[in-house]
């Protein structure tokens, strides 16, 4: 049991600092992050520091709202952006406008159900290692 908790404990700490680090790129206030993604700020800092995993929601209303790559989030591969310039425009307020394409809805709904998968595939480890 204890190793499945430090696989939890890992795991969390990786996309946190990977969550971190698009907060970076992006250049706008933690706060301002956890808000655009309907997250509670306090939950939010949680997570930046590895203590908290996010909803699975919360990682595909990233990806909408910011054009993030969801291979970086979860694997590290990749750019953080899925475009050079993000779709983003970003006005002297600091606002965020963004147009998500039929392209971009059948990327993210593959890299979800890759994701799916993934977390299957893990709970199935997780599931072995408890057993041991």
């Amino acid at each position: 049991m204890e190793n499945k908790n430090n696989i939890q404990s890992e795991i969390c700490q990786i996309i946190g600092r990977r969550i971190a680090e698009i907060v970076h790129v992006l250049d706008i206030p933690k706060t301002d992050f956890a808000k655009k993604i309907g997250y509670d700020i306090g939950s939010m800092s949680q997570v930046y520091v590895g203590k908290r995993m996010l909803p699975a929601e919360k990682f595909v209303t990233i990806a909408e709202v910011f054009k993030v790559n969801m291979n970086y989030i979860f694997r590290g591969d990749g750019p953080v952006l899925d475009t050079p310039q993000a779709s983003i425009n970003v006005n002297y307020s600091g606002n965020k406008d963004t147009q998500i394409t039929q392209q971009d809805e059948t990327v993210l709904s593959e890299l979800c159900n890759q994701l799916r998968v993934k977390d299957e595939q893990i709970a199935k480890l997780l599931n072995l290692l408890a057993n041991k």
